[in-house]
């Protein structure tokens, strides 16, 4: 498997994991919208798929005014970028920076790298043996 996919599926098993969360305990209690929201551009990009404000939102599970103010909260921090829609200027559509990809590139790398040599802490251990439909 390519280093991209590799990396893309180890995301979606962290978003796997975190809508787990929500099966077994009170939903919300676990919640962390910028890194939903991350995880979500994140794999957007890889798809090549262009994401507006509200997608984001839903593909991250992260009702819309808390989504719009971790969007905010990411943009000032240099990870992601918004623009309005080349045809349509009432869509705000939301893709992570080369920052962000740089830095979300490499957090999943080091984390791959530490769940190979048996380092990785228990929910990245568990996201990735679901990724592999392993038992944990």
């Amino acid at each position: 498997m390519s280093d991209n996919l590799e990396l893309v599926a180890l995301a979606r098993s962290f978003e796997r994991a975190r809508a787990e969360l929500d099966r077994f305990f009170p939903q919300g209690l676990f919640g962390d919208p910028g890194w939903s929201l991350l995880l979500d551009l994140y794999i957007a990009h890889h798809e090549g798929r262009a994401v507006n404000t509200s997608g984001v939102c839903s593909g991250a599970n992260v009702p819309q005014t808390t989504g719009l103010r971790w969007l905010d909260r990411l943009e000032a921090a240099g990870l992601i970028r918004r623009h309005r829609h080349e045809q349509d200027t009432r869509f705000v559509m939301v893709e992570m920076s080369d920052m962000g990809l740089r830095r979300m590139t490499a957090f999943l790398d080091d984390t791959r790298e530490r769940i190979a040599r048996g380092q990785a802490n228990p929910m990245a251990a568990a996201a990735s043996a679901a990724a592999r439909r392993e038992p944990v």
